[in-house]
């Protein structure tokens, strides 16, 4: 009922394994020959893969709407006021005279101009106020993606002058075609 598992059919699988994992490896260059001895070279071919975009319209987002408050906006406005009028004052010198009464200076008056006295008053008014306003958010579309595959793993099996001898996408049936090689 059950095969009887030895040491010898657990080798060719772990050699196959082994040629397998170094033809796929990123050291390995793509369709590089790997020899198996007896003039038979084993060519991995890898899988390839292609992603397109899911079925489901899983990706879709109906709109929306939100709140946004705008902010208000300021302006600075700059006056100039004034404190006090100009005006005009009478500025009079006396008489100056001399001990015996005689007049040395002769009184005078003079009209002294004052100017208005004035202050620079700046200040932040509100332009445009604050408000609320309802945004509407349009609706998006992103699809999935997913890998999808194009073709099978080949395992191909040449001869000294690159003539394909067999070709298997399923590695046993190739382990047990490098089983059946003459040593």
């Amino acid at each position: 009922m059950f095969a009887k598992i030895t040491i010898w059919t657990i080798i060719p699988i772990l050699l196959f394994s082994a040629q397998i994992a170094s033809a796929q490896s990123k050291d390995s260059k793509a369709g590089e020959l790997e020899n198996l001895g007896n003039g038979i070279f084993l060519e991995v071919i890898a899988a390839k893969y292609v992603t397109v975009i899911a079925d489901t319209p899983e990706g879709v987002e109906s709109s929306s709407e939100e709140w946004v408050v705008i902010p208000a906006t300021f302006e600075t406005i700059t006056k100039t006021i004034v404190i006090q009028d100009p005006y005009f004052e009478l500025q009079v010198t006396p008489v100056t005279l001399a001990e015996d009464g005689a007049v040395l200076q002769s009184a005078q008056a003079s009209l002294i101009e004052i100017p208005a006295v004035t202050k620079t008053i700046s200040r932040r008014v509100v332009k445009t106020p604050s408000r609320v306003v309802k945004r509407t958010i349009p609706s998006t579309y992103n699809p999935g993606t997913r890998r999808k595959k194009v073709s099978e793993a080949a395992y191909v099996f040449r001869d000294e002058k690159g003539t394909e001898i067999k070709r298997y996408e399923d590695p046993l049936f190739a382990m047990r075609f490098i089983e059946q090689l003459p040593n």
